[in-house]
C-alpha cells in the first residue's frame, strides 16, 4: 500500500490538476490526462519534447493507407503547432523545437510565474530566478532576499554545463560576520546567473513578484502559523490568518527599484544605507556590502545506481552518504526486498552519525527547480537561519539573517542526476538540506523504481540529534523489520516528524518527456506547459 496524503483541499482549489499518468515502472501512458477521483494528483503528466524522436514507438497502422493518413495527421499537427508558436513566441524558439518546460515550488503562484516566464521566451534560468524571487515574497518564514543559498545549473545539450553558484560560504565575513549578520546575498546571485545565461531582460523577470507583493497573495497556513509564533512581529504588524490576502508594499517598492536599476541599488546604491543601519554605522559595512560577489565553482559528481549525481563541492556529507549507498552494490531487481531496505537504512544512519553538522528540524529554506525545452536544469535553494527576526527587519521591507554558532545554510544542497543513455535517458533535479533524505529520494527513484509522485510523497525518516523521527500515515505502514532496525540504530526522537515537513520539489525527464511534482508537505503545485 502506498503513502497517500490528503489532497481533497488541493483538488477543490485546483480542479484542473493533472492526475496519475505514469505507472510504477515508469512506462508512460500515452493517453490524455483525465481526472480519476480515486487517485491522488501527481502533477506528472508527461510533456512530449521534439528534441529527438528516437525513443517514440510508432503507433500507426502498417498498411499503406494507414501510414499515409498518419503522416498527414502528424504533418497537420506539426504545421498548426509551429504557426501557433511562431505567433506566440516570435523568434525566441529555434525552428524544429517545441516550447515545453516545468517549474516546481512550494507555492502555486510562484510555479505559475516561472512557466509564464518560459512562455514569454525565457529559459529555465529566467524561470527559476523569477520563481525564487516570488518565494522571497510569499514565504518570509522560509527565505528572503536577506538570506543565502546555492544555485546549480546543468545543461545536457551542446557543451556540458555543470556549475554551482555559492552565496552562503562567503556571506558571513568582514564586518557583517563580526555583527553575526549575513550579507544579503540572494539578489546578487540571482542577477549574476540571469545576466550570464538568461534570455529575458532582468526587469521582466522581477516584475511578476513586484505585482504579487503589491496586490497581495493568499497567505498560507504555514506562514500564518509562523508569524503567530513571533509575538514581536504581531505587536509591530497586524496579525495574518491563513487564506487572507497579505500585501507587502514596501518590499514591492524595493523589488521595483531592483528591477529598474539592478541589484546594485541594494549593494551600492540608494538602499544600501537602509540595510546597514540595522547593524551599525561603520563604513566598513557599506564597503563589504558593495564589494560582495557570489562564488562560481564547478559541480562535483559521483555515481549511484548507474547514474551520475551532481552536487556542490561543499556537500561532503552528501558525497559520503551516496558513496556508502553505492558500496552496498544493491541490484535494482533486489531493491524492494526487506534485506535491501534494511541495508540502506543502516548505511544512511552510519553515514550521518559520523557528522557533527546540525540538522535543521524544520524547514527554513525554499527549493525551486526548473527545466526548459533546451534541456537545461536549474536548481535554486535559498534560506534563512533566523526567519522573521523583527529586530533585523529593514526599511526596505525584508529581514536580514543572523548567524548562530554554525551557519545552518551550509546544509542546503541542490542535486542533479542523469544517466548516459543517449536520447532516451533519464535526468532530474531536486534540492534539500538533509543528506539522509537525499539518499532516500535517490534510492526510491533510481533503485526501487517508484514513479515521481510516489518518490516525493513516500514517508521519510529523519536522523535528528536526539534520535530518529519516522513519518507515517494511516494508509501506509512502514515494514516492521525496517522500523525495528532504525530504532535499534537510533532511539526514537522526541520531535514529531509531522512538524518537520521538509518539502522536496522535483522535475525529471525520461524518453524526452518532462514530469514535475511539488511536495504536498510544502503545499504548492508544480506548473508546466
Amino acid at each position: 500500500m502506498l503513502y497517500t496524503p490528503s489532497y481533497q483541499k488541493l483538488e477543490q482549489q485546483y480542479p484542473d490538476t493533472c492526475y496519475e499518468c505514469q505507472s510504477n515502472d515508469d512506462v508512460y501512458n500515452q493517453k490524455s490526462c483525465s481526472v480519476h477521483k480515486s487517485e491522488p494528483p501527481t502533477e506528472e503528466c508527461p510533456l512530449t519534447k521534439e528534441r529527438s524522436d528516437k525513443c517514440t514507438d510508432c503507433r500507426c497502422s502498417r498498411s499503406g493507407f494507414g501510414i499515409i493518413c498518419c503522416c498527414f495527421f502528424i504533418l497537420s499537427i506539426a504545421i498548426t503547432t509551429a504557426l501557433i508558436l511562431q505567433l506566440s513566441y516570435g523568434n525566441s524558439i529555434p525552428p524544429g523545437k517545441t516550447a515545453h518546460g516545468a517549474v516546481a515550488t512550494d507555492y502555486t503562484n510562484c510555479s505559475q510565474i516561472g512557466t509564464k516566464i518560459l512562455r514569454k521566451g525565457g529559459n529555465a534560468i529566467d524561470a527559476a530566478v523569477a520563481a525564487t524571487v516570488c518565494m522571497t515574497v510569499v514565504a518570509p518564514h522560509k527565505t528572503g532576499i536577506g538570506g543565502g543559498g546555492y544555485i546549480m545549473i546543468y545543461s545536457q545539450i551542446g557543451p556540458k554545463t555543470q556549475l554551482v553558484v555559492d552565496f552562503v560560504n562567503n556571506t558571513i565575513e568582514g564586518q557583517f560576520g563580526k555583527a553575526n549578520t549575513r550579507i544579503p546575498a540572494v539578489l546578487k546571485a540571482l542577477e549574476l546567473v540571469q545576466s550570464l545565461r538568461g534570455n529575458l531582460a532582468w526587469q521582466e523577470v522581477i516584475e511578476p513578484s513586484v505585482s504579487l507583493a503589491r496586490t497581495g497573495f493568499i497567505a498560507s497556513r504555514e506562514l500564518a502559523y509562523e508569524l503567530s509564533k513571533h509575538s514581536d512581529y504581531e505587536k509591530k504588524f497586524h496579525p495574518v490568518n491563513g487564506g487572507e490576502i497579505y500585501q507587502r508594499p514596501i518590499l514591492a517598492n524595493t523589488l521595483e527599484l531592483v528591477g529598474q536599476h539592478g541589484a546594485d541599488v541594494l549593494y551600492n546604491g540608494s538602499l544600501s544605507s537602509e540595510i546597514v543601519s540595522k547593524i551599525g554605522t561603520d563604513q566598513k559595512l557599506l564597503r563589504d556590502l558593495a564589494s560582495y560577489e557570489p562564488q562560481v565553482i564547478a559541480a562535483k559528481e559521483t555515481s549511484l545506481f548507474d547514474h551520475t549525481i551532481l552536487y556542490p563541492p561543499h556537500a561532503n556529507l552528501v558525497e559520503f552518504t551516496l558513496k556508502e549507498l553505492e558500496k552496498l552494490h544493491i541490484q535494482k531487481e533486489n531493491a524492494t526486498t526487506i534485506e535491501s531496505q534494511i541495508q540502506v537504512a543502516e548505511a544512511l544512519v552510519h553515514a550521518n552519525l559520523i557528522s557533527q553538522h546540525p540538522i535543521i528540524t524544520r524547514q527554513k529554506y525554499a527549493g525551486v527547480v526548473a527545466m526548459d525545452w533546451q534541456g537545461t536544469y536549474v536548481s535554486i535553494v535559498t534560506g534563512l537561519n533566523s526567519p522573521l527576526n523583527v529586530s533585523l527587519k529593514t526599511d526596505a521591507g525584508f529581514f536580514l539573517d543572523t548567524i548562530d554558532q554554525r551557519d545552518g545554510l551550509i546544509n542546503l544542497t541542490p542535486v542533479l542526476f542523469h544517466d548516459d543513455v543517449p536520447n532516451c535517458g533519464l535526468s532530474g533535479s531536486f534540492n534539500s538540506d538533509d543528506p539522509a533524505v537525499i539518499g532516500q529520494i535517490l534510492y526510491n527513484y533510481l533503485a526501487v523504481g517508484f514513479n515521481l509522485s510516489t518518490t516525493i510523497e513516500y514517508p521519510r525518516y529523519y536522523l535528528l540529534p536526539d534520535g530518529v523521527a519516522i513519518e507515517n500515515d494511516s494508509s501506509y505502514s512502514i515494514d516492521m523489520a525496517v522500523l525495528n532496525q532504525l530504532k535499534s540504530s537510533r532511539p526514537p526522537s522526541a520531535v514529531d516528524p509531522n512538524s518537520i515537513m521538509k518539502s522536496i520539489n522535483m522535475i525529471i525527464e525520461r524518453r524526452n518527456k518532462i514530469s514535475s511534482h511539488s511536495d504536498s508537505r510544502g503545499g504548492g503545485l508544480s506548473s508546466r506547459y
